[in-house]
């Protein structure tokens, strides 16, 4: 590229001092075409740079040479294509004229556009195939109570489709699981999911570098994806499921969903996977075709789900206390008064526990809870101890949950061990667990007091609904507190 400088001192020797374009050239140690080429120019303008070629070899293979790379990206490494069978295939069926080496630049520049070291690729705009992860918050009522939940969404950017599920966390586990349950709903994994720098999933190594958690690089290398990033304070680099996390809450979410159990919490969930195929009848945003119709193209992208589901659980052992509970996360959990100030297993899932022995084997199962000292205790297991030393009954949560009537029953009781073995088999008959359960099967099962006294009339009940639990258990019940009568 002439200078300036260079191009101002042909112009004064040329068109002021007169000399010919072979004088100036001798004068300034270049070719005299060049002399000729600035000494002839009318627009001295600044002239923006261009490097646009055409290669009218190699320009209409491309399209074919990228649309083989990308399927290449489904299939394993070693029945991948290199440079040499690209080029003659391109022979061979497309009858290529051009050298093999525009075919190996041209392949090696494209695989590095589409395929980067480590974990900081950065996809070509809505590739059909490539997915968003994001998590947002919802208010629910769940109980009778307003708590904030998780919305977990993933996003395919191509087709604009989206998929939502609730959690009460947004843990490495309510991650897994929820990326795991699109995967067989929709029975394909896409190529690439580009996360933001969650805790879950992400962390800093010591040397700065970004590195997958144990747990989310086994579950990607189980599923077969490749995990993408924004950078630092870059939430627009996944701007469609931002975009996405509020479309879904305002119109799946709203009016402010309630759970009166987490039976209805998991139904929910459910019915979440069918809104997300109504909302594909309506057009894509900006290409104005059915987002189903895009949707087509973003499945062919992605690859077959695995026949082996992942577990999508952490793995963590514990020490039980004398008691043979175990304290999980600031929350308490019952195991078995045999485990008692023993080492245990547990295994964490989103929505629950699971606590096995030295061997492995299970001992218990419990619903996961998140909040703060919350108690977890399997009472048909507690029971035949309390049989035992029926007298500490009365300093353990199962009894302060209980009616107030049942607890002045057992209170008076000159038997309450009876009471305590019958009431056993109640509970492992309804298949109850905590003693919020137990107590309200007992008001429904209670019994009337005459004179306000704590004496039972054994032969005046409530009148009872129509059956449910076993009216013989509830017999035998008072039969154990016979010397109350």
């Amino acid at each position: 590229m002439m200078k300036v400088d260079q191009i101002n001192s042909i112009i004064c020797l040329v068109n002021r001092k007169g000399k010919s374009y072979a004088e100036a050239a001798k004068i300034l140690g270049i070719d005299p075409r060049t002399v000729k080429k600035y000494a002839e120019r009318d627009d001295h303008n600044s002239q923006p740079k261009s490097r646009k070629t055409t290669s009218p070899v190699m320009d209409p293979v491309k399209p074919i040479i990228d649309l083989w790379l990308e399927e290449d990206m489904k299939a394993p490494k070693k029945q991948r294509h290199t440079a040499q069978r690209i080029y003659d295939r391109l022979c061979e069926e497309h009858g290529f004229t051009g050298s093999d080496r525009s075919v190996r630049n041209y392949v090696s520049k494209r695989k590095k556009e589409l395929v980067s070291t480590g974990h900081e690729y950065l996809p070509l705009t809505e590739v059909a195939g490539d997915a968003q992860f994001d998590f947002g918050e919802v208010i629910v009522i769940y109980e009778g109570q307003e708590i904030k939940m998780h919305e977990a969404v993933i996003t395919f950017p191509y087709s604009n489709s989206g998929f939502s599920q609730l959690f009460f966390s947004n843990n490495q586990e309510c991650v897994l699981e929820f990326l795991k349950r699109v995967f067989h709903h929709i029975e394909a994994v896409p190529q690439r999911i580009r996360f933001d720098n969650l805790t879950p999933v992400v962390y800093r190594d010591k040397n700065g570098k970004r590195v997958l958690t144990d747990g989310v690089q086994r579950f990607a290398n189980h599923y077969g994806f490749k995990c993408d990033f924004c950078n630092p304070a870059k939430g627009n680099e996944k701007g469609n499921v931002e975009n996405k996390v509020g479309y879904i809450r305002r119109n799946w979410y709203t009016p402010m969903p309630q759970f009166s159990n987490f039976t209805e919490y998991e139904s929910f969930n459910n019915t979440l996977f069918d809104k997300t195929i109504k909302d594909m009848n309506r057009n894509h945003y900006a290409k104005d075709i059915p987002i189903k119709k895009l949707w087509e193209e973003d499945l062919k992208r992605c690859h077959n789900v695995p026949n082996i589901e992942y577990d999508c659980h952490r793995l963590e052992q514990f020490k039980t206390d004398k008691r043979g509970l175990v304290h999980i996360e600031k929350n308490i959990y019952s195991t078995n008064p045999a485990f008692g100030q023993q080492k245990v297993w547990v295994k964490i899932y989103c929505n629950h526990i699971e606590i096995l022995d030295k061997d492995q084997q299970l001992i218990c199962k419990h619903t996961r809870v998140y909040g703060t000292n919350v108690r977890k205790v399997d009472w048909s297991i507690y029971l035949s101890t309390l049989r035992k030393k029926p007298r500490a009954l009365y300093n353990t949560d199962f009894y302060q949950a209980l009616p107030q009537r049942w607890q002045t029953f057992l209170g008076e009781s000159s038997e309450p061990e009876n009471i305590l073995a019958n009431l056993e088999d109640l509970i492992k008959r309804n298949k109850l667990q905590y003693a919020t359960d137990i107590a309200t099967l007992l008001e429904y099962y209670d019994c009337e007091f005459l004179n306000n006294t704590a004496e039972v009339n054994q032969n005046e009940l409530l009148s009872l609904p129509a059956y449910q639990p076993d009216l013989s258990v509830y017999n035998k019940l008072l039969m154990g507190g016979g010397g109350m009568a």
